[in-house]
């Protein structure tokens, strides 16, 4: 709903299992390998946050995301196998505050790749 939370994900949101999009904004600290429970979602939007370390594997759970945004972050190491499994159609990454980068061929090959008939 654009509500500005600022501070650290509050645990309540991995309780809101029913939604399909989730845009956080203001938020500091990591990412809760919680938010796997929320496998409704389709969208979710982590950009321009002060989110620093290791995207949790435990997201590859989100089996119904198709929108990722986690561009203006501070992520650190690789992007989770796990990820690669998830029908992900947008991800967006920002390399220069991320260490993410090695996984950008996987990302490339895959945005280019025709979509099956």
């Amino acid at each position: 709903s654009g509500e500005d939370l600022g501070g650290e994900i509050p645990a309540w949101v991995c309780q809101l299992t029913d939604l399909r999009g989730l845009y956080l904004i203001d938020l500091t600290g990591t990412i809760p390998a919680e938010l796997s429970k929320l496998t409704n979602l389709t969208s979710f939007g982590l950009s321009g946050n002060r989110l620093p370390g290791a995207l949790p594997p435990e997201l590859g759970q989100l089996a119904n995301l198709t929108d990722l945004w986690l561009n203006g972050n501070q992520l650190t190491g690789e992007l989770p196998r796990a990820l690669r499994g998830l029908p992900l159609e947008f991800l967006t990454l920002d390399p220069s505050t991320s260490d993410l980068s090695p996984e950008r061929q996987w990302l490339v090959a895959r945005s280019t790749t025709p979509p099956d008939d």
